[in-house]
């Protein structure tokens, strides 16, 4: 009987049925204005190039019909965003219909030279069925090391 299980799992973990990383989710962030659209940045790490990390929630879906949903993206302790250098979250593709707006670093100071902990962007969300891939670029607190993160939007 106990090698039927162990065959269960070793195939389980084959197909990919291993937990997400600590703190990630996994799933979708449904936003629609209500409450606090917060996207948590977590386990920055170099064991790859570029630098990366995960989100507690891969994709932000923005609920039909509600509009100018304010997102705010937090980095952990000991890192930051640079306006200075570039970082932010930026769309990878231009779309035309102005979905986004008000894109800034926001919240108090940390220490550091990258100090600020989180970035706020509004979404229109006046298109529907579209989806919107985006990327997270920020740095170490020092400003030494770049992550950077590709999650999804995605307006319902």
């Amino acid at each position: 009987m106990s090698t039927r299980i162990a065959v269960v799992i070793a195939f389980l973990s084959l197909i990919g049925c291993t937990p997400p990383p600590p703190g990630r989710v996994a799933a979708t962030l449904p936003c629609d204005g209500t409450g606090r659209c917060e996207v948590k940045i977590i386990n920055p790490t170099c064991s790859t190039t570029p630098c990366s990390a995960d989100v507690d929630f891969d994709t932000v879906k923005f609920t039909r019909g509600k509009h100018d949903i304010k997102v705010h993206w937090r980095l952990p302790a000991g890192f930051g965003f640079c306006p200075n250098t570039g970082d932010g979250v930026f769309l990878k593709k231009p779309e035309g219909d102005n979905q986004f707006k008000d894109p800034g670093v926001d919240g108090q100071d940390g220490p550091g030279v990258c100090k600020r902990p989180q970035f706020v962007m509004t979404a229109r969300n006046t298109k529907v069925d579209t989806k919107y891939q985006y990327k997270i670029v920020f740095h170490d607190a020092a400003g030494n090391t770049e992550y950077i993160v590709d999650p999804l939007m995605f307006n319902e």
